[in-house]
């Protein structure tokens, strides 16, 4: 299994908001604007990574 932290290192684009530990379907449940947000940012960048288009507020 890969770290986090060898993830991010070896991909600049990956940006952590936060670390849990376990039970995933919890914080999907509770923090599904953020999680939605994070994939609006990363469907916002083309492939150098670049903001092509502003995300939606």
């Amino acid at each position: 299994m890969v770290s986090l932290e060898a993830v991010t290192v070896r991909n600049p684009n990956i940006k952590v908001s936060a670390k849990v530990g376990s039970n995933h379907g919890a914080i999907l449940k509770r923090d599904y604007p953020a999680i939605a947000e994070a994939a609006r940012e990363v469907a916002a960048l083309d492939r150098e990574g670049t903001l092509k288009t502003r995300p939606a507020d």
